[in-house]
């Protein structure tokens, strides 16, 4: 079934719709230009966004003022090879729009005689119903990407997406509780009372294909060019992720043998591994993450394309860099995922400071154990004193013994066994994940560094100095936010605070009011964990901060309050909407 036409404006409302009705959608469209913010999840894992980097760049002030959300709005510069994977929180004007159930009715539906290749029953009914009335309303409509993928796996998707070939204006006036987002590659939230989104990507080609001569430079920069569901399965990074659904045939589309390799357990490209990683080398991280996480193996021409095209990351908006990584570090794969990285190469490219720093030769600095009452400076001289000369002080007595300390050289932990201990950290934080603890940016960086904190900090290298010159490179090339770069050396700062000898009286109080304090006691459990010692320590300061009425439990991601993020709100026109700061305060000065 083909979109009508390809006239952007979409069809009109149906004569059916009450004045009160069309009053309702007028005052929604009013709510969402006064609005400009949505709320989404941070878990966006099944977007390939390969869209521009100047978007990613947009909302940098935001996170650069202060905390920031640790992941940033990728709507901006989607690709889309995959819909997304956000449990979005309706925002407030929607709560009057009445459920879209009680709109005009829908024409029944043909049905197949032959049973469906996914029982309705496993598909999200309000991601089915937005399938349904795209098709009744004339277009294509399909669920897509990673719903389709883990169903065929047997796993549970975390969201349903949906892909058609309606326009997003023609999306935004079939459905009165819908709301465009991004300026150049434009997607159709769906939303629904229970706080439910429903993203709606339009079928999308490749640029690319669209040229009669390859460029020089493969990277895309521009991805908004729109085509067919068989030209948007093509266009996508992975095989696995280039299937569709059709929930009324009950039939899955697959154009690029994806079914195949979901059997074979396989990672594979859709089309030349080079080329496709080099339009996009943020699928290098994405390959990692799917294989990591599904189990599968990486097919050798793929792999050997992601070693070829490494380099090419330095290109990626930092932005989607950090997102992709933090996705790799807080996934409950972090250990399985950095080795992969170090194999292809993607450790050198996005973070040359901390691969140097795992094999940069280090000196011991001599530790003082002990300080002797007294301790001879100066040896007898050799041989009797002269008779009858004069001492050179005259009578005055031999000077004191002079105190010399007495040190111990600490061995240090050669590069071999600083990587070794770097597993083990990435082994006890994958734990923690499994045990629902909210892992923060923060903390999955300090988790990184920590390795290299344990073994410059007996050396004679100064470690605040390499710290600060890291993190201030990694701001750029990662874009860490300041919160981060202020939050990570107080977190290791904090292991030397939580000794033993600290925990007592109102230092052991004033630490456990610290706003680092639950990620450094975090971190130490992780280093504990990864040295198999007992954690008794652990207690003792919960403890302490219990009586000292201070916060110390770890949040459990299950708990976590939908993160409230910028988006670009685009009305029912082309123009380019205005973005408003996520959180209150005072605005940043030009």
């Amino acid at each position: 079934m083909s979109a009508p036409t390809h006239d952007d404006r979409g069809p009109r409302r149906d004569d059916t719709s009450t004045d009160d009705e069309a009053r309702e959608h007028e005052a929604g469209t009013a709510g969402h230009d006064a609005l400009g913010d949505t709320f989404e999840d941070d878990d966006d894992d099944d977007h390939d966004h390969g869209g521009p980097d100047d978007d990613a760049d947009e909302g940098a002030a935001a996170d650069e003022e202060g905390e920031g959300p640790s992941l940033v709005d990728e709507s901006q510069f989607a690709d889309a090879d995959d819909a997304g994977d956000d449990d979005d929180d309706v925002p407030m004007h929607f709560s009057a729009v009445a459920h879209p159930e009680a709109e005009e009715p829908l024409p029944p539906q043909p049905e197949s005689s032959e049973p469906p290749e996914i029982p309705n029953d496993l598909i999200d009914a309000d991601a089915l119903w937005v399938v349904r009335r795209l098709q009744a309303k004339g277009f294509e409509a399909y669920l897509t990407g990673g719903c389709v993928r883990d169903l065929l796996l047997g796993r549970t998707p975390k969201d349903f997406d949906v892909a058609t070939a309606a326009h997003p204006n023609q999306v935004k006036s079939v459905f009165r509780n819908c709301r465009l987002v991004g300026r150049r590659f434009r997607l159709a939230h769906v939303f629904f009372p229970s706080g439910k989104v429903i993203e709606t990507a339009t079928f999308r080609a490749n640029p690319i294909d669209e040229l009669d001569d390859l460029p020089s430079d493969l990277l895309v920069s521009r991805d908004n060019v729109f085509g067919t569901v068989e030209q948007d399965a093509r266009r996508r990074d992975l095989t696995i992720n280039g299937l569709f659904y059709d929930p009324l045939k009950g039939k899955v589309l697959d154009f690029v043998d994806g079914r195949a390799d979901l059997e074979a357990r396989l990672i594979r490209t859709i089309g030349t591994p080079e080329v496709r990683f080099q339009e996009d080398p943020v699928r290098i991280i994405r390959a990692i993450k799917f294989a990591t996480r599904l189990g599968f193996s990486i097919e050798q021409q793929t792999l050997a394309g992601m070693r070829a095209a490494v380099g090419g990351l330095v290109r990626c908006a930092p932005a989607r860099l950090q997102e992709e990584l933090l996705r790799l570090l807080t996934s409950g794969h972090a250990a399985n995922a950095l080795d992969l990285c170090a194999a292809v190469g993607v450790g050198a490219a996005i973070m040359p400071e901390l691969e140097a720093a795992f094999d940069v030769p280090l000196e011991p600095r001599p530790v003082v154990v002990a300080l002797p009452e007294a301790i001879a400076a100066t040896e007898p001289a050799v041989g009797p004193e002269p008779p009858n000369e004069p001492s050179a002080v005259g009578d005055a007595e031999p000077p004191a013994p002079i105190a010399v300390p007495e040190t111990l050289t600490v061995p240090l932990p050669t590069p071999a066994e600083r990587r070794a201990r770097a597993k083990k950290l990435l082994e006890a934080l994958d734990a923690a994940r499994g045990r629902d603890l909210d892992i923060t940016s923060a903390m999955a960086f300090s988790v990184l560094i920590a390795p290299v904190w344990e073994a410059m900090k007996p050396s004679t290298t100064p470690f605040d100095a390499w710290l600060a010159d890291t993190l201030q490179a990694w701001s750029e090339r990662l874009r860490l936010t300041r919160h981060d770069k202020e939050r990570v050396p107080q977190i290791l700062d904090g292991q030397d605070d939580l000794v033993a000898h600290k925990r007592r009286g109102q230092v052991g109080r004033s630490v456990t009011h610290r706003p680092s304090f639950r990620e450094s006691l975090l971190l130490l459990t992780l280093r504990r964990w990864a040295s198999d010692e007992p954690l008794d320590e652990i207690g003792l300061w919960k403890v302490m901060a219990a009586s000292a009425s201070a916060p110390y439990q770890q949040p459990r991601l299950s708990e976590r309050a939908p993160r409230m993020r910028a988006a670009t709100h685009v009305g029912g026109s082309d123009r380019g909407g205005g973005r408003r700061r996520d959180r209150g305060g005072r605005r940043r000065r030009r």
